[in-house]
């Protein structure tokens, strides 16, 4: 496999690496300049098609759903893709951050009121809520999960407001550093340990152990795989926590410089020494290892077998043939 660069873009600003996206043949991502963060819209050819400034603080991070963008902060905003332009904007009274949506729609969490918002796509009314104090719930296909440091872990339909889950499991002292459902176990990485337990009984399934830090940040998964790492990359088998490899980069820095991107059973991530890597998924063989002259924050697949590579300064495009 080789990579060929089609096209590069100076940014006006600090690009931020982890929210870069395709929607409808554009490329959306945000940057600071100084206190002021802005959205820029990219063309397929990378082409300038628009850019917004907002005020300090008035927005954070973006997702998005449908061939819209959805933005938090001092509000919830919804943003055409292709022209930049506000379609929606709606507050509430306090500040809302963003999480990955789900089928129905946009979520939001407000950590000043702490509660949970679900908003209609179209016109970014509240279409169901969910008391929060603890600000502690993660979001799971239709269900908010909870799982406290005694170990009590509950599993909450947002619809209904309805514990569908609620038993003891494993306590724990730290924080996760990636979690998932998998059938019937919950999965929790942390910073040496990983462990596996039975979200109906709260009985542990598997719990392992590392000797070092470095194999568990920056988790993502995939079906039965999570892939974790900055001391290069380690994919694990979660119906059991073994590892099913390790790639450690040979002839280069093993520290990961993005998070990884799992698309086309093949994973997509960079490294400090200015390198992007395509990898296997199944068996984490190296396929393609590209030097460029900037460390990648982000590199994601677009469909059209490119690859979009973005560092604080700049994006590169890569034809991969």
């Amino acid at each position: 496999m080789q990579a060929k660069r089609l096209w590069q873009y100076k940014v006006n600003g600090s690009f931020l690496g982890s929210f870069l996206f395709f929607v409808k043949n554009h490329i959306a991502f945000n940057v600071r300049r100084g206190r002021v963060p802005a959205m820029i819209g990219l063309t397929e050819l990378g082409e300038l098609a628009w850019e917004r400034e907002f005020e300090h603080d008035e927005i954070r991070i973006f997702f998005p759903y449908g061939n819209d963008l959805f933005l938090d902060g001092t509000a919830a905003r919804k943003l055409h893709s292709v022209t930049g332009e506000t379609l929606v904007e709606k507050g509430f009274g306090f500040r809302i951050q963003a999480f990955h949506p789900i089928a129905s729609g946009p979520i939001y969490w407000s950590r000043e009121s702490g509660i949970w918002l679900g908003l209609d796509p179209d016109t970014l009314d509240i279409v169901w809520q969910w008391p929060d104090p603890q600000g502690e719930f993660g979001v799971f296909d239709a269900y908010l999960w909870h799982y406290d440091n005694d170990g009590e872990f509950r599993l909450v339909d947002y619809r209904t407001g309805e514990d569908i889950v609620r038993v003891q499991g494993p306590p724990h002292e730290e924080s996760g550093m990636g979690q998932n459902i998998v059938g019937d176990m919950f999965i929790q990485f942390y910073d040496k340990e990983r462990i596996a337990f039975n979200i109906h009984s709260g009985d542990l399934v598997w719990r392992k152990q590392e000797p070092d830090f470095g194999f568990h940040e920056r988790a993502r998964f995939q079906g039965h795989l999570a892939f974790c790492g900055t001391l290069g990359l380690s994919a694990y088998d979660l119906r059991t926590g073994a590892v099913s490899w390790r790639q450690r980069f040979e002839g280069g820095s093993p520290w990961l410089s993005c998070n990884p991107t799992v698309e086309h059973e093949r994973i997509y991530v960079g490294t400090n020494d200015g390198c992007f890597h395509i990898l296997d998924l199944q068996t984490g063989e190296v396929l393609l290892s590209h030097q460029q002259d900037f460390e990648p924050n982000v590199v994601k697949p677009t469909l059209d077998k490119q690859v979009v590579v973005g560092s604080l300064g700049e994006l590169a495009c890569y034809q991969l043939t």
